[in-house]
């Protein structure tokens, strides 16, 4: 679930919005943060939009739209609202959340509770990163009773640090996500589906399709074992198992992978052909892109 906090400003500097979004800023103190030399430090990743305005020029844009409407001339006038959206860091590794998804979804709900003003919205990882790591810091020796916890605190920061581009730490990340699962006996929890099928995901990202393939081979075996092997989850595994054997040119493979997940859909979709259909095109589409990635990996290994 997602918090909103909103903070009121009485700045008449609208370019301080635009430094906000572009360069690091201490979050306890709002100042901004500089380097040795007393430069400010771009931020390592920021998505800019606009909303009813270019947001490179929001602030030139919200100082012409006072003038011609006679607005926020006093100084006890409030100039603009600060709205921070904070999105649960699970929702990362559950429900596949990035930067430009949650750039997305704010903009949308901007879009709906500001219709005719102007603003300009940015996401950060980097403060969901830092609240990660001081969470794990805070706990100073994995036990039978915190495991649950540290091993989601692991995946949540290989997922943000995905996010972020540094694959390195998020591959570190999530491996020790899972690692902790398996040493505690916590497989068969739920949480161990979006792990390993996003840590799946990452490898594939950087061309192990192996170690992706035998990581969601794993997780198959341990949904049939704690749940079914007719069940949602077994299927969606299936699906994932045969778009990597698309991609890695087994095609037969890929073909029986899809073959059983397409059965438990219609099984379990039996009232819904909608859904069903929807399934098998989304497989369908799933070949020429495969041919796609194919043939990109193929230029990588040439280089």
């Amino acid at each position: 679930m997602a918090i909103v906090k909103h903070i009121k400003s009485r700045n008449a500097n609208y370019s301080a919005a635009i430094n906000y979004l572009l360069f690091e800023h201490d979050e306890k103190t709002g100042k901004k943060i500089v380097d040795e030399s007393g430069r400010s430090i771009l931020r390592k990743e920021f998505y800019m939009d606009g909303l009813n305005c270019d947001p490179m020029s929001f602030d030139k844009e919200c100082e012409l739209t006072n003038a011609h409407f006679h607005k926020n001339k006093k100084r006890e006038d409030i100039k603009s609202h600060h709205y921070i959206i904070s999105y649960d860091p699970a929702d990362v590794t559950e429900n596949g959340l990035t930067g430009e998804r949650a750039q997305a979804i704010s903009l949308d709900l901007a879009k709906q509770m500001f219709p005719g003003y102007q603003a300009t919205l940015e996401p950060k990882t980097e403060k969901a990163i830092k609240l990660e790591k001081e969470a794990l810091a805070q706990i100073k020796e994995t036990t039978k009773e915190n495991a649950h916890l540290v091993s989601n605190l692991h995946s949540n920061l290989g997922g943000l640090y995905r996010i972020n581009g540094q694959l390195d730490l998020a591959k570190r990340h999530m491996k020790m996500g899972i690692s902790l699962l398996e040493q505690y006996q916590l497989l068969y929890t739920n949480d161990s589906i979006p792990q390993i099928n996003n840590y799946a995901v990452l490898l594939i990202e950087i061309q192990e399709p192996d170690l992706a393939l035998s990581a969601l081979q794993k997780l198959a075996q341990i949904i049939k074992e704690y749940n079914s092997n007719h069940c949602l989850d077994y299927a969606q595994v299936q699906e994932s198992l045969g778009s990597i054997c698309l991609i890695t040119a087994n095609i037969s493979q890929a073909k029986t992978h899809f073959k059983k997940a397409l059965k438990i859909y219609e099984d379990i979709w039996a009232d819904e052909p909608e859904l069903i259909e929807e399934k098998y095109q989304a497989i369908q589409e799933l070949y020429p892109q495969a041919g796609i990635a194919l043939a990109k990996s193929i230029l990588l290994t040439k280089h």
